[in-house]
């Protein structure tokens, strides 16, 4: 499922043309590759000078992209089975065990709410 705004750009971005939406730029056969998609996004998350917030990580790539949409969704009160159907999962353990836990932002505001009043 998408925003009805993206769906309608969508269809006027693809327009008349069949095929892949995002061709490679060397072959229009061919869509482009992970690893090109992962240092586009790479390349302009370090000109915004955005922080991937795992340590261990350092650019931004379409894995934290895909990690953000879904804790989004949780923030937004999408329930674990509608997650798990979005990103393609084919266990509802697997959205559990990644999704399930609170999000260090829920914790801290619970937190706020119950101890610091």
């Amino acid at each position: 499922p998408i925003q009805a705004g993206l769906y309608q750009d969508l269809k006027f971005f693809i327009g008349k043309r069949r095929g892949l939406v995002f061709p490679s730029r060397s072959n229009p056969h061919k869509p482009l590759t992970a690893c090109l998609v992962n240092k586009i996004l790479s390349d302009i998350g370090n000109k915004a000078r955005v922080i991937n917030p795992d340590p261990e990580q350092k650019n931004i790539n379409c894995h934290i992209l895909r990690h953000t949409y879904a804790r989004g969704l949780k923030d937004a009160g999408l329930s674990m089975e509608a997650i798990q159907n979005i990103l393609g999962h084919s266990s509802i353990k697997t959205t559990m065990d990644i999704y399930g836990l609170m999000s260090k932002k829920d914790l801290q505001k619970e937190f706020n709410k119950k101890i610091l009043c």
